[in-house]
């Protein structure tokens, strides 16, 4: 945890693991500011993504993430990420700021239902800059500031019953499509 390893340019061949664990504490993390990695080959066993574990890799720009991974912890890939799509076939727990001012192009989680609230001012996609695309269709509330200051751009469409202050502010969104159960914007 949070030790450098060299040169660390890749991640393969990880047995049949289920889990990357969590930090023990915010300055740990299994894969924590390996500024060399550039790629992950994950597991399809894997199902949970701990926090902290590839905080600050702030190169990676290549992850098959399979669709075994159903959790996904705080921090996990805060800082991280270099123009990388995101697709989670099976992702039912999202831990909040997991994807703080990363990289990531593209989140696709169709069946996560719950976003986590703001924590400490900071939410779970905060100034994503070259995120452009969403697709969460199960989502019903959308916490205050969750896509704050990222990239996404043209049609919208949310199934979500609430909206929270600021959740999209300083996006390029030209059309909101809601469902007929959206009952409060922020």
């Amino acid at each position: 945890y949070g030790t450098k390893i060299g040169s660390l340019l890749g991640i393969e061949n990880l047995g049949k693991i289920t889990a990357i664990q969590n930090a023990t504490d915010s300055n740990t993390g299994c894969f924590r500011n390996q500024k060399s990695l550039t790629y992950a080959k994950l597991p399809n066993t894997l199902k949970s993504i701990g926090s902290y574990a590839f905080y600050g890799c702030s190169t990676l720009a290549s992850v098959n993430f399979p669709s075994s991974i159903t959790t996904i912890g705080s921090f996990a890939f805060a800082l991280a990420l270099d123009d990388v799509d995101c697709s989670f076939d099976n992702l039912t727990s999202l831990g909040s700021v997991a994807f703080y001012k990363s990289g990531l192009r593209s989140f696709s989680a169709p069946l996560l239902e719950t976003i986590p609230a703001t924590s400490n001012n900071l939410s779970v996609f905060y100034n994503c800059t070259k995120l452009k695309t969403i697709n969460i269709p199960n989502v019903k509330s959308i916490p205050y500031k969750t896509f704050e200051n990222c990239a996404i751009e043209g049609q919208l469409n949310l199934n979500a019953t609430s909206i929270g202050f600021a959740a999209f502010k300083g996006n390029k969104i030209t059309s909101l499509v809601c469902s007929e159960g959206l009952e409060t914007i922020g």
